[in-house]
């Protein structure tokens, strides 16, 4: 039998790192072909919870371009990807850059172990995500596909890590991983988590309170898209605003501690 081969991708070096990238794809890759980065100013704003003995934890990991500059600042890192294709390119990234402390690991996180349904969007796989509960027509792409893929509670994956910080960039899926990881929220310091008005409708189909339920051992939110820092007794209040006037913050961090305010701005 003759040996078979296939593209995988185009390898191309950044300056975040060495990256086998899709060149058909308009999200991650795009963006790292054009302007050579991607999500460091994800990465600077995290510089206060940030040092060479914390464990991270990074819910949907795409092909690493966050995890990939990330490792040199911190311990270790889980690097949890769900989209097969995405995770492929992820394993070899890793594998360019010569890092070793960063595991990765291919299924959805959810609030039950077994399987969920999948919506691939290959040129733009930075939206791919859990098939939405309510309305999946907003992101359905040219070449879509709803595939099968593993889902896992978070806690019974990494029943002993403590993750001093977890990153969530998830599409929607945010509210179900949560459910499956009520010890890992208690353990870690520090929650990174997307918030999008239309994930919350459309992919979960879930309300503000229901979003924040989960969230209750957390004192402060930053909000680094309004520039505002609340308390846990605004969270609901400015969150519901940002709900109900649409507004999205690619990266909400939640942290146990209160930290000292801000200059504020109105949504």
């Amino acid at each position: 039998m003759g040996l078979s081969s296939r593209e995988i991708g185009t390898v191309f070096e950044t300056a975040q790192g060495i990256f086998c990238l899709d060149p058909l794809d308009r999200s991650v890759s795009r963006s790292l072909l054009e302007t050579g980065a991607y999500g460091m100013a994800d990465i600077e704003r995290l510089a206060l919870f940030l040092s060479p003995s914390v464990n991270v934890l990074v819910l949907g990991a795409h092909i690493g371009a966050i995890a990939v500059p990330l490792a040199s600042k911190v311990r270790s890192i889980a690097a949890v990807e769900a989209n097969p294709r995405t995770y492929e390119l992820l394993k070899l990234n890793l594998r360019l850059n010569g890092i070793s402390n960063v595991t990765a690991h291919h299924f959805a996180a959810d609030a039950l172990n077994g399987s969920v349904r999948f919506l691939s969007t290959p040129r733009f796989s930075g939206g791919s995500k859990i098939l939405p509960r309510v309305d999946a027509g907003p992101y359905l792409e040219e070449g879509h596909e709803v595939i099968e893929v593993p889902a896992r509670r978070i806690d019974d994956v990494f029943p002993d890590h403590k993750f001093d910080l977890v990153i969530m960039d998830i599409e929607g899926a945010e509210y179900f991983a949560l459910q499956g990881m009520p010890r890992t929220l208690e353990r870690c310091r520090t929650l990174v988590i997307e918030f999008m008005p239309h994930h919350l409708r459309n992919v979960a189909g879930i309300a503000v309170a229901q979003f924040l339920g989960p969230l209750s051992g957390f004192e402060t939110m930053i909000s680094p898209r309004l520039s505002r820092v609340v308390y846990r007794e605004e969270f609901a209040s400015l969150l519901t605003v940002m709900h109900e006037r649409d507004v999205s913050d690619d990266g909400l961090i939640f942290h146990k501690q209160r930290l000292a305010k801000i200059s504020t701005k109105s949504v």
